[in-house]
């Protein structure tokens, strides 16, 4: 989880292993669990080997759960990083 300003633009990032398959969502404050519906904002689905990556301006300070998961042998290493790039 990761508390995020009204009115800042923030990059989330997650660097994964090469040939691994991993995906990136961003969900609501309100989340009680990773699957639950309703509660997804945005999300990076782009594929073996690849940075997940996308921008997000919360239109109100709280706290957002960043979920990660992976498929199929997506073990290994990974780097995750939120990133304030606008009004910061």
């Amino acid at each position: 989880k990761k508390k995020l300003a009204r009115g800042k633009t923030y990059r989330i990032t997650l660097a994964v292993p090469a040939g691994r398959d991993f995906d990136l969502f961003l969900l609501k404050p309100v989340a009680k669990e990773i699957w639950q519906p309703g509660t997804f904002i945005k999300g990076s689905v782009k594929g073996t080997g690849a940075d997940e990556s996308f921008t997000f301006k919360p239109g109100a300070t709280k706290t957002f759960f960043i979920h990660m998961t992976w498929w199929f042998g997506g073990n290994g290493s990974y780097t995750l990083k939120v990133v304030c790039i606008r009004n910061c």
